[in-house]
């Protein structure tokens, strides 16, 4: 089980493609067919337009799911809903919309979707595939956070010798180079002066090609697996804080420089 499904974690994943400039009427055409089905019962729709821009659109749905496609990316994100339901006699109570699940289960959920969004997008003629990327955000408390987590939070606030009362902490790296791709994970870790307020921790891990791949169902399949065995891999390193104790092992050996 990884980190994630305890901590409640929720997941994005996306596309990048090389840049093609389709009108947002044009994104809504081509969605129709995903967007026909969201509808209840009264055939009401169970999705709101957030954005509809001349080359980007932004859709949520009632079930928690956000998809943004633009000129350059197509991805989706999922988010809990709720709202408030009316009572006989009463005030309002807040009913949950989306279905609580692990981390890894709605991971399957947003794959399946982008794969589905990707899809339905018309055909470019020489259009490629060049990236895509695995997001995991969790809010929790930071006596709850995992051991690698702690290390992290604790060597931000090393210099000062305490706590941190707050902070915003961005952290784009390399993970690996090899002749077809790279590797990148952005870390986010954001604590604010309000003691009722959660930790918020990101962690965007995004693969870029160095040459596309075309434009196809199994590709983007394939793509979106393979970097999703290697995102899980990669938060479960996060978690487990080895590299934090590798780091000072080089540090007192005189390989790497003191922070």
């Amino acid at each position: 089980m990884s980190w994630c499904d305890k901590l409640a974690s929720v997941p994005g994943v996306g596309f990048l493609l090389t840049p093609h400039f389709f009108s947002g009427d044009t994104i809504i055409e081509a969605l129709s067919p995903m967007l026909d089905g969201l509808v209840d019962a009264r055939s009401k729709p169970t999705f709101t337009v957030n954005q509809h821009a001349s080359f980007n659109i932004t859709i949520s749905t009632e079930d928690g799911f956000q998809i943004g496609v633009d000129h350059t990316r197509v991805h989706v994100t999922f988010h809990h809903k709720m709202r408030a339901k009316p009572v006989s006699g009463g005030p309002p109570i807040m009913e949950m919309l989306s279905v609580p699940k692990p981390y890894t289960k709605l991971l399957e959920d947003v794959s399946d979707r982008l794969i589905e969004v990707a899809c339905m997008l018309p055909p470019v003629q020489g259009r490629k595939l060049v990236g895509v990327g695995v997001i995991t955000t969790t809010h929790v408390a930071e006596e709850d956070v995992p051991p690698g987590v702690d290390k992290f939070i604790k060597r931000i606030s090393a210099p000062w010798g305490r706590e941190a009362d707050s902070f915003n902490v961005n952290v784009l790296t390399v993970l690996n180079r090899a002749d077809a791709w790279t590797d990148k994970c952005l870390h986010q870790a954001v604590k604010e002066d309000d003691p009722e307020k959660l930790l918020n921790l990101t962690f965007d891990f995004h693969r870029r090609l160095n040459a596309g791949n075309q434009i196809s169902r199994d590709n983007f399949s394939s793509l979106l697996s393979h970097c999703k065995r290697d995102a899980l891999d990669y938060f479960e390193r996060i978690a487990e804080g080895n590299m934090f104790d590798e780091y000072n092992d080089r540090a007192r050996d005189g390989t790497t420089a003191r922070v």
